[in-house]
C-alpha cells in the first residue's frame, strides 16, 4: 500500500511538473502574443508591446521580449521601427535585443530599427549596433550611421565596437611570405658570368701604354 501511494504521489508531482513548464513554454510563445496583439488597435500596437514586456518576469523578460517582438513585427512589419522603440524607451535593458529581434525579421529595416531602438535608449547605443550588425551584416554600415546620427555622445563606444567587430571577422594573414619579404638583399659579389681580373693592376699615365694596331683611332669611321 505504502509503495502504491508513493508511486501514485511521485508521478502526480511528475504530471504536475510538465504542466508547469508547459505552461511556461506557452506563456512566452509568440503564438499566445499574436493573439493578444490582434485585439489591439493598430496605432496602439508599440505601446500595448512595450507594456507586456514591461510587466514580465525578469527571469523570463528575455523570452518575452523575443515572443512579443516576434508577434508584433509579424502582426504590422511596416510598423517594426516604432514598435522597437516604444519598447527601448519603456525597457532600455533590452532595447538591443528588441532591434536585433525585430532587424532579423525585417532586414531592409535594420538601419531604420537601430534609429529607433538608439534615439530612445542612447545608453545602449553600442550595444544596439553589435546585435543589429549581426543580425543584418548587410547594413552594417548603414546601421553605424543611423545610430551615430541620433546617439552621437556614443560615438567613441559605437567605433570602439566597429574596429572590434573588423578584427574580428579580417582575414588571418597569409603563413608564407614571398622571397623579396624573406630574404635580405645581398651585396655584389664577383662570379659567373663575370671572369676575375688576373695578376695585379697597374696604374697607366693619360697618353700613356701601349697603342693597338691602327693606332688610337681605331674605332673611328
Amino acid at each position: 500500500m505504502k509503495k502504491l501511494i508513493l508511486g501514485t504521489a511521485l508521478m502526480l508531482g511528475l504530471n504536475l511538473l510538465v504542466f508547469v513548464n508547459a505552461s511556461a513554454a506557452e506563456k512566452v510563445s509568440s503564438k499566445t502574443y499574436t493573439k493578444q496583439l490582434k485585439r489591439v488597435a493598430s496605432p496602439e500596437l508599440p505601446a500595448e508591446a512595450a507594456k507586456i514586456i514591461s510587466k514580465a518576469d525578469a527571469k523570463e523578460k528575455t523570452d518575452v521580449t523575443i515572443a512579443v517582438v516576434t508577434a508584433a513585427v509579424g502582426l504590422k512589419p511596416a510598423s517594426a521601427p516604432a514598435i522597437v522603440g516604444a519598447i527601448a524607451s519603456t525597457n532600455p535593458d533590452v532595447a538591443a535585443l528588441a532591434a536585433k529581434t525585430a532587424a532579423s525579421l525585417q532586414p531592409k529595416q535594420a538601419a531604420a530599427i537601430a534609429r529607433a531602438a538608439a534615439a530612445a535608449a542612447p545608453s545602449m547605443a553600442p550595444k544596439i549596433v553589435e546585435f543589429v550588425g549581426a543580425a543584418a551584416p548587410s547594413a552594417y554600415s548603414d546601421v553605424v550611421i543611423a545610430v551615430l546620427d541620433v546617439a552621437p555622445k556614443s560615438k567613441t563606444e559605437i567605433m570602439a565596437a566597429v574596429a572590434a567587430s573588423s578584427s574580428a571577422t579580417a582575414p588571418a594573414a597569409p603563413a608564407t611570405t614571398t622571397a623579396s619579404a624573406s630574404t635580405p638583399a645581398r651585396g655584389p659579389a664577383v662570379g659567373p658570368p663575370y671572369i676575375p681580373l688576373s695578376g695585379t693592376p697597374s696604374y697607366v699615365p693619360p697618353g700613356g701604354g701601349i697603342v693597338p694596331p691602327g693606332g688610337r683611332d681605331y674605332a673611328a669611321p
